[in-house]
């Protein structure tokens, strides 16, 4: 895997070792693309430990199954840190480790050689969780089924959480906004948040604290890098015909945000984060149904829920969104000078679009005064 102009890591094939078997062509996910699915259950959930809910992107339930395989004498793996914050697969055998790959990273993650230790682990019959993207599920499902076709009972003992995933942004970009925050704040970042939950989880903030004590810390309606992923200025060009939406995965079970929960269960609506659970598979299925058991009442709150809901407020599981008009002209302009800048200029509402803003606000205005 080697990145290119834009920073987004691809497959190169080196020919002078290649033996033309065909396989990646035929086991490839993309190219014999899954069907779609229709979860078996859907539930919204909540870890009531709040110090856990506050350092997760929801409601903490990615960390209750890593627990659950943990506890088992399994390894997790997941998106979390390099030592100079780049987004990467690492693996977690205990809490500690495991603290690194809660939180969401909104930055392609380097998967490096994980694909080959998930698949080592398996063939001495441990239990693996494995948490990314639909898309790394997917070719990690491929790349195990490929290699072990004639020991694929193996696969019950690899758990795949992915998540409802909007995009993949520029790794490449958010390395040049950390270096930029990083040289107007005097020092190197300590910790790096994308959603930090100060202002509460449906306001979410990017938060960079860095080693002078100083913290960058802003809304994702105000930062720029977020908005700009938000937009798709910057993400892969791949999210925009996404193979992997309706659960195409192969995934055991997809978490997200249960966006708009309050219109149908206000009970959880306390805006510290609830998880959206979908279970896909009868492992999955297992999986929850063991976890409700063993962490239920105090611990965790399982409501039963509906596709349909999923579905209305949380579009992207089953649409890809559309690249941004300009996402070519960022890439040209990327290197030649401030990133930040760059992005207010391109985000910046147009002026027709200021105007109608500004004449929506006049108009309150006025009927607020008329009314009193």
């Amino acid at each position: 895997m080697a990145p290119d102009s834009e920073g987004f890591h691809y497959p190169r094939v080196d020919d002078t070792i290649c033996i033309k078997c065909g396989l990646c062509v035929k086991t490839c996910p993309v190219i014999h693309r899954p069907e779609p699915r229709v979860p078996l259950a859907v539930y919204a959930a909540i870890h009531h430990d709040d110090a856990l809910r506050l350092h997760s992107s929801s409601g903490g339930i990615f960390s209750l199954l890593a627990r659950h395989v943990l506890s088992e004498g399994g390894i997790v793996y997941g998106a979390g840190w390099s030592g100079d914050f780049r987004v990467i697969h690492k693996s977690a055998e205990n809490e500690e480790e495991l603290a690194d790959l809660r939180g969401s990273k909104y930055a392609q993650s380097d998967l490096g050689d994980i694909v080959r230790q998930v698949n080592a682990q398996l063939g001495t019959g441990r239990k693996v969780l494995f948490s990314g993207t639909p898309c790394q599920i997917a070719g990690l499902r491929a790349y195990v089924i490929a290699v072990r076709r004639n020991n694929c009972t193996l696969l019950d003992n690899l758990l795949c959480v992915d998540l409802i995933c909007h995009a993949v942004p520029s790794p490449k970009v958010f390395a040049l906004y950390k270096h930029e925050l990083e040289a107007r704040h005097g020092a190197p970042a300590e910790s790096v948040s994308f959603r930090n939950k100060s202002c509460g989880w449906k306001r979410y903030s990017l938060s960079l604290v860095f080693k002078n004590g100083k913290e960058y810390r802003s809304p994702q309606d105000k930062d720029v890098y977020l908005q700009g992923f938000v937009k798709d200025l910057f993400n892969r060009p791949a999210c925009s015909e996404c193979a992997f939406r309706d659960l195409r995965s192969g995934a055991d079970i997809t978490l997200a945000d249960y966006w708009q929960v309050h219109t149908k269960f206000p009970e959880l609506d306390d805006d510290k984060g609830t998880s959206l659970v979908l279970v896909s598979t009868p492992l999955g299925s297992e999986t929850v149904r063991r976890l409700q058991s063993k962490a239920g009442g105090p611990v965790t709150q399982w409501l039963e829920s509906d596709f349909a809901d999923v579905r209305q407020h949380n579009p992207s599981v089953r649409q890809s969104p559309r690249m941004h008009i300009q996402r070519d002209a960022f890439f040209k302009k990327l290197e030649k000078g401030s990133v930040s800048t760059l992005l207010k200029r391109i985000l910046r509402p147009s002026f027709s679009r200021r105007c109608r803003s500004f004449l929506k606000r006049m108009r309150a205005s006025l009927f607020a005064s008329s009314t009193t």
